[in-house]
C-alpha cells in the first residue's frame, strides 16, 4: 500500500519493481515449458490398470532414442491362429543402461515371456513392463512408471 507521502520517484520506482518481478515471473512461466519433461508423452495411450503376459519370439530389438523399441512375435495360442507381431515400447537407451541393459540385451530369436501395459484402442502395441528369460528368470528391466505400479515378477 503506498502512502499518500511518496515521491513521483519513490512510486515509479516501486512501480518498476513491479513491472520486473512481473517480467520475471512470465519467463520463468515460460521457461518452464521448455524442459525436458515437456518432449516425453505421457502414459495416457496406455491402458495401465491391465497387465497382459504374453510368450513370443524377438523379431527386432531397437536400441534407439528417445525410446527402446521391441517387435516380436506373439505366439498363436489355439491351433491355426496365426503369430502377431507385436511393437513394445520402453525407456530410453539412457534409462535402461542404469537398469543393467545394453544393447545385446535381447537377440532376434530370442524367446521371452513379456508383461506390458496395452494400448487402449487395442492396436498391437504396448507399454513394456516386464521381461522373463525362457526360464522364467525376469531381466532386469523395469519401465518409466514402473515406480508407480511394479510390473509382473
Amino acid at each position: 500500500m503506498t502512502s499518500h507521502n511518496e515521491t513521483p520517484q519513490k512510486k515509479g520506482s516501486h512501480m518498476r519493481s513491479l513491472l520486473s518481478l512481473s517480467a520475471a515471473s512470465i519467463l520463468a512461466l515460460a521457461l518452464a515449458g521448455i524442459t525436458p519433461a515437456s518432449a516425453h508423452h505421457s502414459d495416457a495411450m496406455y491402458d495401465t490398470t491391465k497387465v497382459l503376459k504374453m510368450h513370443g519370439t524377438v523379431r527386432k530389438f531397437e536400441w534407439t532414442n528417445p525410446h527402446i523399441h521391441l517387435y516380436f512375435m506373439v505366439d498363436g495360442e489355439k491351433p491355426n491362429v496365426q503369430p502377431v507381431l507385436w511393437v513394445l515400447e520402453a525407456g530410453s537407451p539412457g534409462s535402461q543402461t542404469r537398469r543393467g541393459w545394453d544393447k545385446r540385451i535381447l537377440n532376434p530369436g530370442d524367446k521371452v515371456t513379456i508383461a506390458i501395459s496395452p494400448l487402449r484402442d487395442g492396436r498391437h502395441s504396448g507399454l513394456l513392463k516386464d521381461i522373463f528369460d525362457t526360464n522364467g528368470k525376469p531381466l532386469e528391466h523395469r519401465s518409466r512408471s514402473d515406480t508407480e505400479k511394479p510390473g509382473l515378477n
